[in-house]
């Protein structure tokens, strides 16, 4: 899911729950646009930064903040935008 305001970039994350984790590949970023991720309505796992090269990010899911229903949030901000990429899975006990 995305939500944006203003110009949002084509590019989105691309997210993948696996049967060890969640993993995401973070596009490069536009220049002068900043982005970082976090778990959404979670203040118990860090935030990710998003470097401007793009990233791979592998999260086992013993790493996060509880088990259920959690949701992925990734955010960019440009000078004329700012895009959110939401990613909701669930994690079983």
């Amino acid at each position: 899911m995305r939500d944006h305001i203003g110009n949002a970039p084509a590019s989105r994350p691309d997210f993948v729950q696996t049967a060890a984790g969640i993993e995401v590949r973070l596009p490069p970023l536009n220049e002068h646009v900043l982005g970082v991720g976090l778990f959404h309505r979670s203040a118990r796992h860090p935030r990710f930064d998003w470097p401007p090269q793009g990233a791979f990010l592998k999260i086992p899911y013993k790493d996060l903040p509880y088990r259920g229903r959690l949701t992925l949030a990734f955010a960019r901000l440009g000078a004329d935008f700012l895009c959110m990429d939401y990613f909701s899975f669930f994690v079983e006990s």
